[in-house]
C-alpha cells in the first residue's frame, strides 16, 4: 500500500493499544473502550476483558476489513494512565487478485 493507515479488504487488521503511564512506563489502565466504525457506519466495541493482553499496557484485537473505504476506531481507558485518541485506516480493494 502508498501510506501507512491503508490496507487491502480481506485482509485482518491487529489493532493495537498501548498504554504509558505518565512517567512513560508502559501500564495497565482501569477500563479500556475500543470503538470501530466500519466505512457503511456499522460499529462495534469491545472493553478489556475483550481485548487480548499482549504484554503489561499492550492489548490489541484484530478485525476483519471486510469492505473497502475509511474505518474509524478510538479508544478510551481510564485509571493510569488515562487516554482518549481516535484515528483512522483507510481500506482498499486488491486492484488485481493474486
Amino acid at each position: 500500500m502508498s501510506t501507512d493507515n491503508e490496507y487491502w479488504v480481506g485482509a485482518p487488521l491487529r489493532l493495537q493499544i498501548t498504554c504509558r503511564n505518565a512517567a512513560g512506563d508502559l501500564a495497565d489502565p482501569d477500563t479500556i473502550t475500543l470503538r470501530v466504525k466500519d466505512p457503511s457506519g456499522n460499529a462495534a466495541s469491545y472493553n478489556k476483558a475483550q481485548l487480548t493482553k499482549a504484554s503489561t499496557g499492550i492489548y490489541y484485537t484484530d478485525e476483519d476489513i471486510d469492505e473497502s473505504g475509511r474505518w474509524y476506531w478510538d479508544v478510551e481507558t481510564t485509571g493510569d494512565p488515562a487516554v482518549t485518541a481516535s484515528t483512522y485506516f483507510t481500506a482498499r480493494t486488491r486492484p488485481i487478485d493474486a
